[in-house]
């Protein structure tokens, strides 16, 4: 009676874990081939079973089996797994990968903790121009008095050939030789003429009282336009100043606000990481209670060539 008690619960047992153990398979893919085939496998992370069999053909099935697994999450690795097999001659070439297996985690890193960080600054005007008025006067020319200069320079008249003198190189010093005795002449007659002396002196008096009056009116001027551009400078410096002190000011409350953000942002961090390394654990937990096994069984000719380039792989030979 005991011994049936025993049994009883033993097969519950056996049919619970089977109940809790999924299972898919790939279709089955064939070929035929001679004799002295070769068959190349490319593989990654499963188990890969070769069995000989007295049968000239290569036959290729996939066997998933998981446990701890939701259905849709077995079956969603089960679908990532791909088996490809080519036959080229007397050769058959069989893939098996996938995409992996296991949790992905994504982990927040932007910005949006600090937002954009962007202030205006006044435009500042680096360059002040001052209009100033013209500085320097000349006095007008005057006219010479209405003096009755008589001058007498001859009953000859001097004349001026300019044809020959485009065409003659010499034609000026003969003109200057031949009328030497003329212009000595009218040089006798200026400095000897009383008028005219007089009305040199005259006039040149009337220059000096000009130029000291216009020079009396241009220190005045040049006195007032630098008052007035010392104003000018006095008050953009004024203005500079008021600017500067308003860009500072903006500055020390922008870097308050930053370092206000600077620290949300260190603290939500932190809050990050901390909620990143308590995933991990979850995921550690809930791995070690994940099983996932691959088998790719594999059945072939005797005497048959294998070619094997495999990572991870565990190699169950059945010959």
């Amino acid at each position: 009676m005991k011994i049936i008690k025993y049994n009883f619960w033993l097969i519950l047992i056996l049919l619970s874990i089977k109940a809790q153990t999924q299972e898919y398979e790939k279709p089955l893919q064939e070929f035929n081939v001679k004799r002295g085939a070769t068959i190349k496998i490319e593989a990654s992370y499963q188990e890969i079973e070769i069995e000989e069999w007295n049968k000239n053909k290569v036959s290729i099935q996939g066997i998933f089996q998981a446990e701890g697994l939701s259905k849709n999450k077995a079956r969603s690795i089960f679908d990532q797994w791909n088996i490809n097999s080519l036959k080229e001659g007397n050769t058959v070439e069989i893939t098996s990968k996938s995409n992996g297996f296991g949790d992905s985690y994504y982990f927040l890193n932007n910005n949006k903790f600090l937002g954009p960080l962007y202030f205006e600054i006044d435009d500042l005007d680096h360059n002040t121009w001052i209009e100033m008025d013209t500085l320097f006067f000349m006095p007008s020319i005057e006219y010479f008095p209405n003096y009755d200069f008589e001058f007498d320079f001859g009953a000859d008249t001097i004349t001026f050939d300019f044809e020959r003198f485009q065409n003659d190189m010499n034609y000026m010093k003969e003109w200057q030789e031949k009328n030497k005795a003329h212009f000595k002449k009218i040089e006798e007659q200026l400095k000897n003429n009383k008028d005219l002396q007089k009305a040199i002196g005259e006039q040149n008096a009337l220059q000096a009282a000009k130029m000291a009056e216009m020079s009396e009116i241009q220190a005045e001027k040049m006195a007032r336009l630098n008052e007035e551009r010392a104003k000018k400078l006095a008050k953009v410096n004024a203005e500079r100043a008021e600017k500067m002190a308003r860009l500072n000011e903006k500055r020390a409350e922008l870097a308050k606000k930053r370092a206000k953000e600077l620290e949300k942002r260190s603290k939500k961090q932190h809050e990050i990481m901390l909620l990143r390394k308590q995933k991990l654990n979850e995921v550690m937990i809930k791995r070690n209670k994940i099983k996932v096994k691959k088998i790719l069984r594999i059945r072939v000719p005797k005497g048959a060539k294998l070619e094997m380039d495999v990572d991870n792989c565990r190699i169950v030979n059945k010959r």
